[in-house]
């Protein structure tokens, strides 16, 4: 069987253009381009998931110090004379 180009390479000419999938970012289009590397916007997710972390965290100490302020309040810790 002969082959004609380089070896593995494949030919787009069978598929028309129409049935291909597109290799546009769909992020460029709804965002505009970003000055992120590739990389960076694989890894990106970590911030998000880092971003809520923080929130959680920020939620907890608020719970905390409303609860720590209503025992202190009813033992009567804390109070001056």
């Amino acid at each position: 069987m002969a082959s004609s180009g380089a070896p593995g390479a494949v030919s787009r000419t069978s598929v028309p253009a129409s049935q291909r999938g597109s290799r546009v970012n769909p992020r460029v289009i709804v965002v505009g381009s970003s000055r992120l590397s590739e990389r960076a916007i694989e890894e990106y997710h970590y911030v998000r998931r880092d971003l809520r972390n923080i929130a959680i965290l920020m939620a907890v100490m608020a719970v905390i110090l409303v609860a720590a302020v209503v025992v202190f309040s009813a033992l009567g810790i804390g109070k001056t004379a």
